[in-house]
């Protein structure tokens, strides 16, 4: 989805919520579109963002620092890549 229709999805949400938390997901697997949308989401107004794909800590903090530290959530999709054998150590998420 265009990242501008998306956008108008989210202000029109947010313009009918009344007492609802909003995750807005991003539909990015590319890292640099994927940042462009989060920053894009938290500075539209969402109060947590999904994201698609994490393939490192690393990116996580990137997320989090366009997004101004806004809750974010992921996932771990196929295009992410293979799973490691042994689970990351997730804690320092900055």
């Amino acid at each position: 989805m265009p990242l501008e229709r998306c956008l108008d999805k989210l202000r029109r949400v947010l313009d009918a919520r009344r007492d609802m938390l909003v995750v807005a997901r991003t539909d990015a697997v590319e890292e640099a579109e994927l940042l462009l949308r989060a920053e894009a989401l938290a500075a539209g107004g969402a109060d947590i963002v999904l994201v698609d794909g994490v393939r490192s800590v690393e990116t996580i903090r990137r997320i989090r620092a366009v997004t101004g530290g806004l809750r974010c959530c992921s996932t771990r999709s196929r295009a992410a890549g293979p799973r490691p054998s042994r689970r990351p150590n997730w804690t320092p998420w900055g």
